[in-house]
């Protein structure tokens, strides 16, 4: 069953992807973060003025990855979430938003 426009009965439809992107930035915020707070409490207690260059490297790869396995799951959560909360759809004709239930109507 195609999805039309309730206005303009058009089936020029889109459907924003809006909580896989939300959820994958915050998922990329709170790995990182997590990571590197992580791979800080875990570390030799040094003055701060020890760090080296490989210390700085091995954090910003630390942080990296972290923010890249928070991302992906944070976009995976973002997809179940856009396939099982109504969206509203948007025409892309008339520019007139609408609920997935009246667009099943």
């Amino acid at each position: 069953m195609s999805v039309k426009c309730p206005y303009c009965s058009s089936s020029n439809i889109s459907s924003p992807q809006k909580y896989v992107t939300t959820a994958s930035g915050i998922g990329a915020i709170g790995g990182a973060a997590g990571a590197i707070y992580t791979a800080m409490s875990s570390a030799p207690k040094y003055s701060p003025l020890v760090f080296t260059a490989a210390t700085l490297a091995n954090l910003l790869l630390i942080g990296l990855t972290g923010g890249l396995s928070g991302s992906a799951l944070g976009a995976q959560i973002g997809h179940e979430l856009d396939n099982n909360l109504p969206a509203p759809y948007k025409c892309n004709d008339c520019n007139q938003k609408f609920s997935p239930v009246i667009a099943l109507n």
